[in-house]
């Protein structure tokens, strides 16, 4: 509703008059009107339009008329109303701005192509400093998100980087272990990491990320790809294993898992946000090896 023009306007549209409410201990207290009216959102929208050439981002709306007047603008329809009304086409959430955006789509075929001209004269697998100092950090949790790096390696015939020791279990054993712990369930979709949690498979979920990921895994064994059903604001389980792992690392931690302060020092709010609603940051530490809690910095 939100996104086609808001409660007030549907309540409009069907003829009545819409009066929000919040709850309280005395019972409903009914809102006073908001402080910005559709006809005054227009008009300074499109002024801002005028001035800026385009429709302003998220950002520049909040700077210029605060979090009060883009609440207003989300109850009365959304930016993507919004916009339509000044004339501009809404971009797509998550579509690429370019070569270097961060929000870019990472394919086999673009991994695949960023690699050739990479590893071009290369010998071995370049090791993860060498895709830091080169400013392709994000080609290389790609290739982890995209079948680990081993089979890249493969690809383009080079050594497989050396792993941990010990830290993978034969594909074969994996794929015994998840039809044992399968055919325990009545139901037909893939266990969500709380399943597996409560059965005590810590170690067989690692070994899902480390071969591949769920939905590797979900296709092979026929069931529904479950991507869709466990992403979270563009993180699944096999994205947080990764990218916490690499953080792990990167910090040198041994048996803690890192820090609010340490999440944000290294830009990854939106992991600590990830781990929290995906499982919690108990169940990742367990996972990973991890012995104590998660540490709030004071």
């Amino acid at each position: 509703m939100r996104r086609h023009g808001g409660v007030h306007s549907w309540a409009a549209r069907l003829g009545y008059h819409y009066e929000p409410r919040v709850s309280t201990k005395s019972g409903p207290r009914r809102l006073p009107p908001r402080k910005f009216p559709p006809e005054q959102i227009e008009k300074v929208l499109k002024e801002m339009c005028g001035e800026l050439g385009k429709f302003p981002t998220v950002a520049e709306i909040r700077k210029a008329h605060g979090d009060s007047f883009y609440n207003a603008m989300r109850d009365f329809g959304g930016t993507e109303v919004w916009a339509r009304t000044c004339g501009f086409v809404p971009r797509r959430p998550g579509r690429p701005k370019g070569a270097t955006s961060k929000n870019i789509s990472w394919t086999d075929e673009r991994i695949r192509a960023e690699l050739a001209v990479f590893l071009h004269g290369r010998t071995t697998w370049p090791r993860l400093r060498e895709f830091r100092d080169a400013d392709l950090e994000r080609l290389h949790t790609a290739c982890l998100r995209h079948g680990g790096l081993p089979r890249w390696a493969r690809e383009f015939d080079l050594p497989a980087p050396a792993e941990r020791p010990d830290r993978r279990t034969p594909e074969h054993e994996v794929k015994q272990r998840l039809m044992t712990f399968l055919s325990q369930r009545s139901v037909a979709s893939w266990p969500g990491i709380n399943e597996f949690r409560q059965a005590g498979e810590y170690g067989l979920l690692k070994q899902v990320y480390l071969h591949g990921g769920h939905a590797r895994w979900a296709k092979e064994l026929g069931y529904p790809d479950p991507t869709g059903r466990t992403s979270t604001r563009g993180y699944d389980h096999t994205r947080v294993y990764m990218e916490l792992s690499l953080l792990v690392d990167k910090l040198g931690l041994q048996t803690r898992m890192p820090t609010e302060e340490e999440f944000s020092a290294h830009k990854a709010k939106r992991l600590a946000n990830a781990i929290d609603r995906l499982g919690g940051p108990d169940a990742w530490a367990q996972m990973l090896g991890l012995t104590s809690r998660w540490l709030v910095a004071a």
